[in-house]
């Protein structure tokens, strides 16, 4: 992995802990969650949040990871039943990544839309461009 990239994320779960961390947050969904859970890079901003007792998954990757209690193998662009809402909605909502892949703006759209409905407290959506050196 790129030590630029590293450190970047390093530097946006940094922001993320510090602005949360009076924040009463139960538990965390990450939104296009990997697999790649053997690599310590590997959805790295999920892993490092703090003070979250409860962590939960969307992803169109079926994810065998214990770290989260639930993990739901769906695209963030279908609809969502209302049990799915209920059970994974949460005090906060990461998506990192993941809006630049979903397609065009009426996509992203209904990805921002799915996101507010899976949102009980808060949310924070972080796109990546590529770092040229």
């Amino acid at each position: 992995m790129n030590r630029i990239i590293l450190k970047k994320r390093k530097e946006m779960v940094d922001i993320i802990n510090k602005y949360y961390e009076d924040y009463d947050l139960n538990d965390a969904l990450d939104i296009g969650t990997t697999n790649d859970m053997q690599y310590s890079h590997g959805n790295y901003l999920i892993k490092n949040l703090k003070n979250i007792k409860v962590f939960k998954s969307i992803s169109d990757q079926k994810i065998n990871s214990t770290f989260f209690i639930k993990s739901l193998n769906k695209s963030i662009l279908e609809k969502f039943s209302y049990e799915e809402i209920n059970q994974y909605s949460s005090d906060l909502v990461l998506s990192n990544a993941t809006i630049e892949h979903v397609g065009g703006s009426t996509n992203q759209l209904q990805m921002i839309s799915n996101i507010i409905k899976l949102t009980k407290k808060n949310f924070v959506l972080i796109t990546q461009t590529d770092i040229i050196q």
